[in-house]
């Protein structure tokens, strides 16, 4: 198991993002996705129909927390399937964005990186 700690800035439905705040306190997950690159990204890279870019999977661990549409919050995500997928590029300092499916709905910035084997 692996887990980041991140900064996390989710998008005003005005800049394209959510219309309702991401909370935290239930016990349902959330699981999107990150795309390690520019966090000031706000259009997902489609070549020939097809999604280009690497989506990987993280899920948003419980806590007593609800984000609102531009507001931000220092968060834990679980990388989900490490280690059968390379996670290699979530590192403290990288930027991503936040999607779901091929929105991008926030962005941030990796804190520290935690690999348990």
């Amino acid at each position: 198991m692996a887990y980041a700690e991140v900064d996390l800035t989710l998008l005003a439905e005005r800049e394209g993002g959510r219309k309702h705040p991401l909370s935290l306190e239930r016990k349902a997950y959330y699981r999107p996705h990150i795309v390690v690159g520019d966090a000031t990204q706000r259009e997902p890279v489609i070549r020939d129909y097809e999604l280009v870019e690497e989506y990987l999977g993280v899920q948003f661990r419980p806590c007593p927390v609800t984000v609102y549409p531009g507001d931000s919050a220092r968060l834990i995500l679980d990388l989900m399937y490490y280690p059968s997928l390379d996670y290699q590029k979530v590192k403290p300092g990288a930027e991503f964005t936040l999607r779901e499916g091929g929105k991008i709905v926030g962005f941030g910035r990796i804190v520290n990186v935690f690999w348990q084997e």
